[in-house]
């Protein structure tokens, strides 16, 4: 009886396809998704590799993305970065490195420094990582030297400045007069700001107005004792670069502002694991003060 309904009432016949179409389109797509899945999680560098490719040509997207799925690609990035010859990939994975503070991975990047002394860019990336996870910044120093490009070596300046290393403050203070660095001036006077040098401090203010230079001029100016810039460390705090979020939460608990309290519960919410365990130990410093 059913059958010869079905069979009689062509609408319900056509429903009933149009759904059994539904499930057979659904079984396909969820069988895609399992192999791209399984494809996808088949080892850590197919999984970075995966995420790398599939992003857009920005680098600050790709590292959010990057760290959306910081978990699922923190295994063992060796048998990347032993490549012979390094592409996107691999200095994504020592970007990873970096963030992630693995000492026993830190001290395998340091290894592979010496090959990439061709490569600056390559370097640029691995003394970034190296200071970033504890390897300390020998590395970045040396990518002040005269014989590397200018633009690799404002870039080591800069981060060494958000480090606050001071061995080589008066290489760096030198590069503010040499012509060389001139289209590079903003960048030079941030690191020294950053490394504490009271004297940028009229110039750096102005880049609080500017959304590219705000969140490190605001920590440079908090080092130099600007209590007016806990405001601008909160938009710092939001940074797409976590080792940013982190120097904002140290120069907010040097400061102290009344506020600084309730921004700095909002990271104990951040999507990495390492920046949680800094707002900690900042909430921490915060209640000795």
């Amino acid at each position: 009886m059913i059958s010869r309904f079905y069979i009689k009432n062509k609408r319900v016949q056509v429903f009933l396809l149009f759904l059994l179409s539904l499930f057979f389109v659904s079984v396909a797509i969820n069988a895609q998704e399992n192999s791209m899945t399984e494809e996808v999680e088949f080892s850590t560098p197919d999984r970075l590799r995966h995420v790398v490719e599939s992003e857009p040509d920005d680098l600050n997207q790709r590292r959010v993305r990057l760290l959306e799925h910081y978990d699922e690609i923190s295994g063992d990035l060796s048998e990347i970065i032993d490549a012979e010859n390094w592409t996107a990939l691999e200095r994504f994975a020592t970007w990873i490195i970096g963030e992630r503070g693995d000492p026993s991975m830190c001290q395998h990047l340091v290894a592979q420094w010496d090959r990439l002394d061709e490569d600056p860019v390559s370097q640029m990336s691995a003394a970034s990582a190296i200071a970033r996870c504890g390897g300390g910044f020998e590395h970045l120093r040396t990518m002040l030297a005269a014989e590397i490009e200018p633009v690799f070596r404002v870039k080591a300046a800069f981060l060494l400045g958000l480090h606050q290393d001071q061995e080589r403050i008066a290489e760096i203070t030198a590069m503010l007069s040499d012509p060389v660095f001139d289209e590079y001036q903003l960048f030079i006077t941030l690191a020294l700001g950053m490394l504490g040098d009271s004297s940028v401090a009229a110039e750096l203010r102005p880049m609080l107005s500017r959304r590219e230079l705000r969140d490190y001029a605001a920590i440079a100016l908090a080092r130099n004792g600007d209590t007016s810039v806990s405001f601008d460390l909160g938009f710092a705090l939001a940074n797409e670069d976590p080792i940013v979020r982190y120097f904002a939460m140290i120069a907010l608990v040097e400061l102290h502002p009344s506020s600084g309290r309730r921004a700095l519960e909002a990271v104990l919410e951040d999507p990495q694991p390492r920046i949680r365990n800094y707002a900690t130990r900042a909430h921490r410093l915060w209640d000795r003060r």
